[in-house]
Order: structure tokens, then sequence, then C-alpha cells
């Protein structure tokens, strides 16, 4: 299952969770010019899992957007107790 998480009232990140009660939080891929500066991976080891979602994602990324989502995600991460499904 996946529920999709907000920030701003946009969506942001997503939190899976497994049918064996495994959680994870994946981040948004962030895009640049329609290239992917990260998620490829996350995005990989979704299809490879089987779980059906929409993957949130930021276009017109850069150095500062980066930081910025890596912010937010540890906060989210801390909050719900749930690691970030990393690269």
């Amino acid at each position: 299952m996946a529920t999709v998480i907000e920030w701003d009232g946009k969506p942001f990140a997503l939190l899976i969770e497994t049918d064996d009660g495994m959680r994870h939080l994946v981040p948004p891929v962030v895009l640049e010019d329609g290239v992917v500066l990260r998620g490829e991976e996350v995005l990989c080891a979704i299809v490879e899992s089987g779980v059906t979602c929409e993957v949130p994602v930021i276009e017109n990324g850069n150095a500062g957007i980066l930081a910025e989502v890596d912010q937010r995600m540890a906060q989210i991460s801390e909050q719900l107790g749930v690691p970030i499904l990393e690269e």
C-alpha cells in the first residue's frame, strides 16, 4: 500500500507499507530539464516490488532544491519513525 505524503498541500513523498509490515518513506523524483537528478534507483525498486503507485515528481531541480528535499525527508522520517528508502 502507498500513501501520499503532502508538503505545503502538494504531493511530496510516499509512505510504502509492504504486506510483511515493512514501512519505507520514498522521496520524490527530482528532474532538471526532463533529466532525472535523483530518484532513478527508487523508481526501479518500486517497479520491482510490484507496488502500484504514482511517485511525486519535482521539476526544475537544482542543488538548492535537492538540499531542501533532503531536509524535508529527514523531518518527515523523524516524525513518522520510518526509514527513508535510499538510492
